[in-house]
């Protein structure tokens, strides 16, 4: 089907509505408007951020498309959101309700059902979907082929090497229309004069390579942590660079039982006892604005970032500077040490959006054009595109737009937690920017230029299963709260696992 002749056919309604023949979806079977000839349906698991990023897209999509209809589904509960005052400030609350781990278990279940029916969703949102397992089920649509023969798509426009990276099995079965990473800062005036250079070679940097040469300078018993991370969030780290030692997908294969995985549980104990790690804001607990100040006050001599912050890194005048999981802290003598690598030195990324196109979809025409809008600049202003826009057009008009105030970072609400916070009642509504300041251009200059650097040197897509890696976090935090012993852990994990990789 010819998306460009379907348009024009759209527009005119009153031929179309006349009109005996019905347009032909891509099955070749004839079909009527009134039979879903011009209807997608997109499906999510995020009832907040993406459902609202996507129902967005599909009102500008329509507005230029009349005739088309896009509906979009979520899975997960809607969360609570409640406003109280507290000491003459407005406080906002989010609580995520429900069993979050037990609705993604759901979900996967409930698509894989109608996938093997051969129904679905025409589009599928890969925030918590095993797409490796749907790929090699021939469940995804190659998206390769599309990108090929569109005259209106240029992978020029994209960061390539995202793209290519995001294949499998040669395959193009994803689109990722935003991406994140993790980079390094530190502070330069707790680092003794040898550590600084070997830092300043730029990297990318293994975050132990930065521990270690953080302890030579750290000071125990001082004010300063080494590292800006709780027990559990540094696992988290430590899992995304070591997944791969752990787990491999293609082979089918568990490896926790070697005694590594032993080790980097007993590591991070090892530095929690050494006084390296902040252990102010815990996993799954309530987040007061006191413990953020504390955290903003406190000085680290490394701070693991997501690609989210590095805006801030160079606007240093944004109007809200806290999001949740990378909170900042004192940043005046902060230098950019690099973008994060994996224990095998390559720089990984991940997808914070990314769609597929399901292989029973009736319409994988019109389903390629929304993707495409998807990561268009239409899309860039949108506050629930997380990560970066993988379109560099986009990524510079979101740029600016943040810089400028037309538009406010927000906070990713995700996990079973509650979070506060407040916004300053002074604090100005975003309007339309009549320009930028001498100071605004160059830090969206530096931002832009240090972000093309960054993603330049990304080569791996990082995309451990979520199943698994629920799993893991489960067994590890019994590991961190004293419930099993590492060994019970990782052989409990390699069970599992295992049983779970074969099913």
């Amino acid at each position: 089907m010819n998306f460009k002749k379907t348009i024009s056919v759209i527009t005119s309604a009153v031929l179309l509505l006349s009109s005996s023949c019905g347009l032909r979806p891509d099955d070749g079977a004839a079909a009527t408007p009134t039979e879903g000839a011009f209807a997608l349906t997109v499906t999510c698991f995020d009832s907040m951020v993406e459902k609202s990023f996507l129902e967005t897209a599909a009102q500008k999509f329509e507005e230029k498309h009349p005739g088309i209809n896009i509906t979009v589904e979520s899975f997960s509960s809607a969360p609570e959101i409640k406003t109280m005052e507290q000491d003459g400030k407005k406080m906002a609350t989010v609580q995520i309700t429900g069993d979050n781990e037990q609705e993604k278990t759901d979900y996967v279940n409930s698509v894989n059902t109608a996938l093997m029916g051969g129904k679905g969703a025409d589009i599928l949102a890969m925030d918590v979907l095993p797409y490796m397992k749907y790929a090699e089920n021939g469940q995804l649509v190659d998206l390769a082929p599309y990108m090929d023969s569109d005259p209106e798509f240029s992978a020029a426009d994209y960061s390539e090497n995202i793209l290519n990276a995001a294949r499998y099995n040669g395959a193009q079965y994803i689109f990722p229309t935003a991406y994140t990473f993790n980079y390094y800062a530190y502070d330069s005036s707790l680092f003794n004069e040898a550590a600084r250079e070997q830092i300043n070679s730029g990297g990318p940097f293994a975050l132990q390579q930065l521990i270690e040469l953080a302890a030579d300078s750290f000071s125990p018993g001082g004010e300063s942590k080494l590292i800006n991370a709780t027990k559990f969030i540094l696992f988290e780290h430590l899992l995304k660079e070591n997944y791969n030692k752990f787990v491999n997908s293609e082979t089918k294969t568990a490896n926790f039982t070697s005694g590594e995985f032993e080790s980097l549980l007993e590591l991070i104990e090892d530095y929690a006892q050494k006084g390296y790690l902040s252990e102010n804001v815990a996993r799954g607990e309530a987040v007061s604005m006191e413990d953020l100040q504390e955290v903003r006050m406190a000085t680290h001599y490394i701070k693991t970032q997501q690609s989210p912050m590095l805006l801030q890194f160079f606007n240093k005048n944004a109007n809200f500077r806290v999001q949740m999981g990378t909170a900042s802290s004192n940043t005046e003598n902060d230098v950019l040490a690099g973008v994060a690598a994996d224990a095998d030195g390559e720089a990984p990324f991940s997808y914070s959006n990314a769609y597929a196109i399901n292989s029973n979809s009736q319409n994988k025409d019109l389903a390629w054009e929304f993707i495409k809008f998807l990561s268009s600049p239409d899309m860039a202003d949108s506050l629930e595109v997380h990560g970066v826009p993988l379109n560099v057009e986009a990524r510079a008009v979101k740029a600016e737009k943040m810089i400028s105030g037309e538009m406010r970072s927000g906070i990713r609400f995700s996990g079973e937690m509650t979070l506060s916070g407040d916004v300053p009642e002074n604090a100005p509504e975003p309007t339309e920017s009549a320009g930028l300041t001498e100071e605004q251009q160059k830090a969206l200059d530096d931002y832009l230029t240090t972000i093309e650097s960054y993603t330049a040197r990304l080569t791996k897509l990082a995309i451990p299963d979520d199943a698994i890696v629920s799993v893991i976090r489960t067994e590890a935090e019994n590991y961190f709260t004293g419930a099993k012993s590492a060994a019970e852990v990782a052989s409990a994990l390699q069970n599992r696992i295992s049983l779970y990789l074969n099913e």
